[in-house]
């Protein structure tokens, strides 16, 4: 719990992570925190957002991951793609075919550095993959409207569809187990896209649980803020709340 370091009565709750990847509100905090640091890291210098697919026959989905991070590896150890790209963020996303079933999953990249070639990125993916050749690659022009497909479709888990498909969904609870499904590369390896924003208004409070023992807190306070967090909770209404009472 969080509260304004000019304002004691103002509250704001964060959130602790599971850590469960099909946990939804740690997946909504995920996305958010991803949103919030690629929209700053995409406000100076021109960026393209990648998408490489594979061609799917009837292989299981660990096959197809495997295949795919290791083509992208492959590719970015190539000459051309040293030559072209200083680093970037990648997400695997996991979709499959509604009618035969196949698996379909692609991968998609923000990348900071020169104008690719589509044709000439088209050939090296089909020799490096062997049997894939659709690629998309274009300018950035709405950071916006990227980093809200990127958080809202490839930083979800899976689909619906796949959800409520129970073999389909136990195949991909074990394929996807232990994997990342976004880093970043190269000159951002060192960037985390899930690191908080610094943000300088807020300080920690305590934790919630610790509120009615808390030294210092009125009763009153900790009576509002108590009744703000089960609001909230019951409510949805959003994560920041004022108090009438002072500490």
């Amino acid at each position: 719990m969080l509260r304004r370091r000019d304002d004691h009565r103002s509250i704001k709750i964060v959130h602790d992570y599971c850590h469960d990847r099909f946990c939804e509100p740690c997946g909504w905090l995920r996305q958010s925190t991803i949103r919030l640091n690629l929209q700053s890291k995409l406000s100076d210098n021109p960026h393209r957002f990648l998408t490489l697919t594979l061609k799917s026959e009837d292989e299981p989905l660990k096959e197809l991951l495997d295949k795919l991070l290791k083509c992208f590896k492959r590719l970015r150890a190539t000459t051309f793609w040293k030559e072209k790209v200083h680093g970037g963020a990648a997400f695997i996303e996991v979709t499959a075919n509604a009618e035969s079933g196949r698996w379909h999953p692609h991968l998609h990249a923000i990348i900071d550095g020169k104008w690719l070639d589509q044709a000439t990125l088209r050939e090296l993916w089909r020799t490096i993959t062997g049997d894939s050749y659709v690629v998309d690659i274009r300018l950035i022009r709405s950071r916006i409207e990227v980093t809200n497909y990127i958080t809202k479709y490839a930083t979800k888990p899976l689909p619906n569809r796949i959800v409520k498909d129970e073999p389909l969904l136990a195949e991909a609870i074990e394929s996807l187990k232990g994997r990342k499904l976004c880093y970043t590369f190269g000159l951002w390896s060192r960037w985390s896209l899930l690191k908080p924003p610094p943000d300088d208004e807020w300080e920690t409070y305590c934790h919630a649980n610790e509120l009615p023992f808390h030294v210092g807190s009125s009763e009153a306070y900790s009576t509002e803020i108590i009744a703000g967090i089960d609001a909230m909770i019951t409510h949805g209404d959003g994560n920041e709340f004022t108090t009438a009472a002072d500490p």
